[in-house]
């Protein structure tokens, strides 16, 4: 930080620039301020109070196990995974690692029905008013879909991809998250899936977890008449129970119409 600080700046002030080291530069005042780590400030102003208990710092899962998803980086021809992630010092510009459900609960801030951590609106609107297209953290446009004004932010560390959109007038965000560093997989199925449920109703294929549908759903309840049936596709052993907590009639393809899957 003292060596770029030492630099002229690129812009005069008021002109849009993206900046990590601006965010980082954020984090050291915070820290200025409160006497408090980043982290800590994290944790306590934003983690604790959204009930964002998946949140941390770094690579998701354990040092050297496959107990999370690891990101993967561009090798040749291939896709190789690594356990990694940006030094700490970046911290304030991208390296808190969450489940998908979680992130949803902070995005929800600035949704209708979302927590809003005891900030008032004018406070909120001034984090989403855009200095030409970009505001605090959020590319401001519109689209159709959104009924107006749109909320969109995307970003990689070059062995994650993270994308999320976000309608407050339709109180209704599209998350995604892929681990692997490729923002087309991931800007193409937050769109795909937002513009295919303003169609009309879908047939889901859920290939591993529910945390996606679920976290729609959970800010666009309205969105479950349009959802005609979710088929999951997961694996489980023939003397494990297959349940869905609270639902009822939940057929089990897989042990019932395929004998041999036993």
């Amino acid at each position: 930080l003292q060596a770029n600080l030492k630099q002229a700046p690129a812009h005069k002030q008021g002109v849009y620039h993206y900046s990590n080291l601006g965010y980082m530069i954020a984090g050291c005042m915070a820290e200025k301020l409160t006497g408090s780590t980043w982290e800590s400030l994290m944790q306590k102003r934003i983690f604790d109070p959204l009930g964002m208990n998946s949140a941390g710092f770094g690579p998701p899962g354990a040092s050297g196990k496959t107990d999370q998803p690891w990101g993967h980086v561009r090798s040749g021809d291939r896709w190789r995974p690594r356990q990694f992630d940006n030094a700490e010092a970046l911290g304030p510009a991208g390296r808190v690692h969450c489940t998908v459900t979680d992130w949803a609960k902070f995005l929800a801030i600035q949704l209708p029905g979302g927590n809003k951590l005891g900030l008032n609106r004018k406070t909120l609107n001034k984090l989403i008013t855009p200095n030409g297209t970009y505001a605090g953290g959020w590319t401001v446009t519109k689209r159709p879909w959104g009924k107006g004004t749109v909320l969109t932010h995307s970003g990689s560390n070059t062995m994650w991809y993270a994308v999320a959109w976000l309608a407050p007038e339709k109180d209704f965000a599209v998350v995604i998250a892929c681990n692997q560093a490729n923002d087309k997989a991931c800007n193409d199925a937050a769109l795909a899936l937002s513009e295919a449920l303003d169609e009309g109703p879908l047939s889901i294929a859920a290939i591993g977890p529910l945390t996606n549908i679920a976290a729609l759903l959970e800010h666009a309840p309205e969105r479950v008449r349009q959802i005609e049936r979710v088929a999951i596709v997961a694996g489980r052993s023939a003397n494990q129970a297959f349940e869905l907590h609270g639902a009822t009639d939940v057929p089990d393809f897989n042990f019932e119409c395929d004998p041999l899957a036993c």
